[in-house]
């Protein structure tokens, strides 16, 4: 799954390929998920969501949840591609992050720890990745 997760960033740098793979239909989608998420979650928490609301210079729920709306609606296939290419594929890149933490519990497979963290290293990109173990990122992240 890794090795296809870069293949795809390899890929899609490419306007063509962007072209080929990425288009309305994918880009609506997505804007209903977020959509849906950001109401059912809007839903779950209604009075606190309603105060920061008006925190945030609405008047009140009704005119934030239009205002969601109505720049998610605006977002064009031109600024996806552009959101990607200037903050997507240099977060992944070594050059541009110092460090990109990714959680993974054992696998019930035969593949042990220092063969999954091998193959992880083997990436264009040069990220490195480390084995640690939970508490070693006591400094960083608070559980």
């Amino acid at each position: 799954a890794l090795g296809a997760f870069w293949e795809t960033i390899d890929m899609l740098q490419s306007e063509e390929k962007w072209n080929e793979n990425i288009d309305e239909f994918q880009l609506n989608a997505a804007r209903s998920i977020y959509l849906l998420r950001f109401y059912t979650d809007v839903a779950e928490t209604l009075a606190p969501e309603d105060a920061s609301a008006m925190f945030s210079g609405f008047t009140g729920l009704e005119q934030r949840l239009l205002w969601v709306r109505r720049h998610v609606e605006a977002i064009t296939l031109a600024d996806l591609r552009h959101a990607f290419i200037q903050y997507y594929v240099p977060f992944i890149k070594k050059s541009s992050t110092s460090a990109l933490y990714i959680v993974a519990t054992p696998q019930a497979a035969e593949e042990s720890g220092a063969d999954f963290v091998a193959r992880l290293n083997n990436n264009q990109y040069g990220v490195e990745f480390k084995a640690l173990e939970m508490s070693a990122l006591d400094p960083i992240i608070r559980i």
